[in-house]
């Protein structure tokens, strides 16, 4: 059998297996759609989330696991804020160490559930920054007891290779156009430019900006008392929950008790990992647990 044979045999194969998989997932999903739909579906907010898929070859999409992306992301979410029969969304927040731009398509994707008349609630045991700033756009904000919310604001750092390639006997020359091209300054400073630090001081202040107004929107309160609230920074759950920070203090199997509208709790399951919408179960036998496979 020659090489050529085999290649084109291992990716008919490839291929069949993938196609096998779609078909069992679409049978799947027209046999939920038959089932009671839930008055809320769950979501799980983790990972790095990429503006759009990665490319990969037909066995890597059917054996490795592969980031979601916001554009997956965005269709599901989607799909569940213009449904009629679903009442609500349950957000279980974790740590987003992504851009601000990105969270901040999050934020928009909880508006556009919002404005389609959906109940949004998020849910967390631990709220950093990034992971609060979405979490301002629900309803409401639910903590884990035990949880905290973490010393909120901004940092950033900067890295100055100058004196390591010197050690190494190495050294880069540049030519800097104006004070303010600071691309080189990685490999050629030994510190921060007053320049660099200038344009560093702008765009942080821009956006602690956004976060504060953010706060102050989602929570309810004037610049100066969001200002005051991430100054106040890191709260315990209880403390969090009288300075209203967060709204209750729950554990997670009470999220459909706390829900007081709540019939059932439902699912999205997706076949990736790394920004999945993970699988969460009623613990109230009167609840019942719809699924449905987001494919």
């Amino acid at each position: 059998m020659s090489k050529r044979t085999q290649e084109d045999i291992e990716k008919l194969a490839a291929h069949s297996a993938y196609a096998g998989l779609h078909l069992v997932r679409h049978v799947g999903n027209a046999w939920r759609r038959q089932r009671e739909v839930p008055d809320y579906v769950s979501f799980t907010l983790t990972g790095t989330y990429p503006d759009l898929p990665l490319p990969r070859r037909p066995w890597q999409r059917l054996l490795l696991p592969q980031p979601e992306s916001l554009r997956e992301l965005a269709g599901h979410l989607r799909a569940v804020a213009e449904d009629p029969r679903i009442r609500g969304v349950v957000i279980h927040v974790r740590p987003l160490e992504i851009p601000i731009t990105r969270l901040e398509t999050l934020r928009d994707l909880i508006g556009e559930l919002r404005a389609n008349g959906k109940h949004v609630a998020t849910w967390s045991s631990r709220y950093t920054t990034s992971s609060y700033y979405v979490a301002c756009a629900a309803d409401e904000i639910i903590l884990q007891p035990g949880g905290e919310v973490a010393p909120l604001g901004l940092h950033r750092s900067f890295m100055f290779l100058a004196d390591t390639l010197a050690k190494a006997g190495l050294a880069v020359d540049g030519i800097q156009i104006t004070p303010y091209k600071t691309a080189l300054d990685t490999f050629t400073r030994r510190e921060i430019s007053d320049e660099a630090r200038e344009m560093a001081d702008w765009l942080m202040d821009a956006t602690f900006d956004e976060l504060v107004a953010a706060i102050a929107s989602g929570r309810g309160l004037s610049r100066e008392e969001a200002q005051l609230l991430i100054d106040e920074a890191p709260y315990t759950d209880e403390t969090a929950l009288d300075r209203g920070v967060v709204d209750h203090v729950a554990t997670e199997e009470e999220l459909p008790q706390l829900l007081a509208s709540v019939r059932s709790v439902g699912t999205v399951s997706t076949p990736h990992t790394g920004g999945t919408a993970s699988s969460r179960a009623a613990s109230d036998p009167a609840l019942t647990d719809g699924r449905q496979s987001a494919g």
